[in-house]
C-alpha cells in the first residue's frame, strides 16, 4: 500500500514538472527551431551544398584532400583550398546513406544543440527562464533563414560552444578553457569562418585587460587565458593546407565587388521584417550595459560583431548569438520581479500553453514532414529535368564543357562530373574580379555578353544552360553556331553546332 502510494506521488511530481512553465519553454524552443529548420529547408535549395557533397564524394574515394580544381575549365587558379573539406566528408557520408533527409536532420540536430547552449547560458547568467527563453526564441527567426546545409551551420555552434566556454569562465569561475583549442582543430578543418573565434578571443583578453586597468578588478587569471588563446591559434594551422588556410582569407576579403550580386554579402535590408530583430537587440543590449558598470569586453564583442551584421547580412547569426548572450549577462540588474506574476500565470495560462506547445508540436512533426521534398523543391530552382534529359539522351561526354549560371554551378557539379565540367560556380575565390563583371553582364544580356560568350567558347565552352526566361537567351538564339535542343518552364539548353 505504501509502496503504492509512493509510485502515485512520484508520478503526481513527474506530471507536474512536466506541465510547468520551464519546461513549456525548452519545448516551445524545440518547437520553434523545428519549424523554422522545415520552413527555410522549403523555401531554400542552396546552391552551394552541391558541390560541397561532390568535393566529399572525390575525397572519400580517392582517399585524399584535393589540392587542385577538378570541376572548372574557367578556374584561373589550378590550386584549390578545400578549406569544408571535414565537413564535406561529413555532408556525403550522411548524403550517401540517408539522401536529402538525412542532411536536414543534421542540421536540425546541430541547431537544437546550438539554441539549448544558447538558452541554458542565458538562464545562468539572468536567473530567469522567462527572459532567456524569450531572446533565445527572438533570435531564431533571426539565425535560421542563414543557416543551410553547409559548413556554416557548423560555425554557429562552434562559436556558440567559444562563447559558452568563455562566459562560464569570465561569470562562474568554471574553466573548460583547454576545450578550446580542441574545438579549433575541428573548426579550423571545417569552416574558413574559425577566424570568428580567434577574433571573440582577442576581444574578450583586450575587454579583461581593460577591465583590469580602468575598474583596478582582477578575476580572471589572465596569462592563462592568453596561454590558451595562443594554443587555440595554433591549432589552426592543424589542417591540410597549414598556413594557406589564412591566404584563402585574405581572398575572401577582397571579394566586396560581389556584394551587389550574392545576396547574403549585402548589408541587411530593414525593410524585411526579421531584419528588425538585429536593431532590437542591438539597441536593448546599450541600455542594458549602460545600466551597469562598464565591462569593455562585453562591449568590444558588442560593436565588432553587430559592425560584421551590419556590413553584410551572413554575420548577422555572430551578432545574435553573442549579443543575446552579452544582453543575458547583463539583465540582472534591470529584469523585473516576476514572483507574484508566476503565481498567476501557472494557474491561469500554463495549462492551455501546455496544450498548444504540445500540439503543435506533434503536428508539426507528423504534417510538415510531408512536405520534405527536395526533389520537389530543385526542380522549380535547377534545371534538374534539363539534366535528366542530357544523361537519357547521352549528350554529356568528357569532351563537354558546360556554360552556366553562377547558382547552377554548383548543382551541375553536382549531376554531372566527372563527365563534364562546370564555367562557374559558388567557390568565389577561384574566379578573377573581371571574370565575375562579364559573368553579370552576360547573365543580363549587357555589353560584354558576347566576349564572355567567346571567352568561354575559346576554353571549350561547348553547351549553355541557363533560365528560361533570361535576356541573353534571345541573342544567343540569334547566332547561328547555336542550336535549342532542350528546354522547359525553368531552363534552355543550347548545343554548339559542329
Amino acid at each position: 500500500m505504501y509502496d503504492s502510494l509512493s509510485s502515485m506521488q512520484s508520478i503526481k511530481k513527474i506530471l507536474l514538472h512536466i506541465s510547468s512553465f520551464r519546461i513549456s519553454m525548452i519545448f516551445l524552443v524545440f518547437w520553434s527551431v523545428f519549424y523554422f529548420s522545415i520552413r527555410f529547408y522549403k523555401d531554400s535549395g542552396d546552391p552551394d551544398i552541391f558541390w560541397h557533397l561532390k568535393t566529399g564524394e572525390l575525397i572519400v574515394k580517392n582517399k585524399s584532400i584535393p589540392y587542385n580544381d577538378p570541376f572548372s575549365f574557367q578556374s584561373i587558379q589550378k590550386q584549390w583550398i578545400a578549406y569544408s573539406w571535414l565537413a564535406e566528408i561529413i555532408f556525403y557520408l550522411i548524403y550517401s546513406q540517408f539522401e536529402w533527409l538525412g542532411l536536414f536532420y543534421l542540421k536540425f540536430a546541430i541547431h537544437l544543440l546550438m539554441f539549448f547552449i544558447i538558452l541554458y547560458l542565458c538562464y545562468q547568467l539572468s536567473q530567469n527562464i522567462y527572459i532567456s527563453s524569450v531572446l533565445t526564441l527572438l533570435i531564431i527567426p533571426l539565425i535560421l533563414p542563414l543557416s543551410v546545409v553547409r559548413p556554416t551551420t557548423f560555425s554557429f555552434l562552434f562559436f556558440t560552444l567559444f562563447l559558452f566556454i568563455i562566459y562560464q569562465y569570465k561569470y562562474f569561475k568554471k574553466d573548460n578553457l583547454i576545450f578550446l583549442p580542441l574545438i579549433m582543430i575541428l573548426w579550423a578543418n571545417i569552416h574558413i569562418v574559425f577566424i570568428y573565434g580567434l577574433i571573440l578571443l582577442a576581444l574578450f583578453l583586450t575587454g579583461e585587460i581593460l577591465n583590469l586597468l580602468i575598474h583596478k578588478q582582477k578575476s580572471l587569471d589572465l596569462l592563462k587565458f592568453s596561454i590558451i588563446s595562443f594554443l587555440t591559434f595554433i591549432t589552426t594551422f592543424f589542417n591540410p593546407y597549414t598556413y594557406k588556410l589564412y591566404m584563402q582569407i585574405w581572398e575572401y576579403l577582397k571579394i566586396d565587388y560581389l556584394k551587389p550580386y550574392i545576396s547574403e554579402f549585402n548589408s541587411p535590408d530593414f525593410h524585411n521584417k526579421i531584419f528588425l530583430i538585429f536593431p532590437l537587440l542591438l539597441i536593448l543590449n546599450s541600455i542594458a550595459i549602460a545600466s551597469r558598470k562598464l565591462d569593455f569586453s562585453n562591449i568590444l564583442i558588442t560593436l565588432f560583431f553587430s559592425y560584421l551584421a551590419f556590413d553584410m547580412i551572413r554575420n548577422i547569426p555572430y551578432f545574435a548569438i553573442s549579443s543575446t548572450i552579452v544582453l543575458s549577462s547583463s539583465i540582472p540588474k534591470i529584469s523585473i520581479n516576476f514572483k507574484i506574476f508566476q503565481k498567476k500565470i501557472t494557474k491561469l495560462i500554463i495549462p492551455f500553453l501546455n496544450f498548444i506547445i504540445y500540439f503543435a508540436l506533434f503536428f508539426n512533426i507528423i504534417i510538415k514532414l510531408s512536405y520534405l521534398d527536395p526533389y520537389k523543391i530543385m526542380s522549380f530552382q535547377y534545371p534538374l529535368r534539363a539534366v535528366n534529359f542530357l544523361k537519357e539522351q547521352k549528350i554529356i561526354n568528357p569532351k563537354t564543357k558546360v556554360i552556366n549560371l553562377f547558382n547552377w554551378g554548383g548543382f551541375l557539379i553536382f549531376s554531372l562530373y566527372p563527365q563534364t565540367k562546370v564555367s562557374v560556380d559558388g567557390r568565389t575565390p577561384l574566379y578573377l574580379k573581371e571574370y565575375y563583371y562579364k559573368l553579370f553582364h552576360f547573365e543580363k544580356g549587357n555589353l560584354y555578353w558576347k566576349e564572355y560568350l567567346n571567352d568561354n567558347v575559346n576554353q571549350g565552352g561547348n553547351l549553355i544552360i541557363f533560365p528560361k526566361y533570361f535576356p541573353v537567351n534571345q541573342l544567343i538564339s540569334k547566332e547561328n553556331e547555336w542550336e535549342v535542343i532542350y528546354m522547359d518552364e525553368i531552363s534552355i539548353v543550347f548545343r554548339k553546332k559542329i
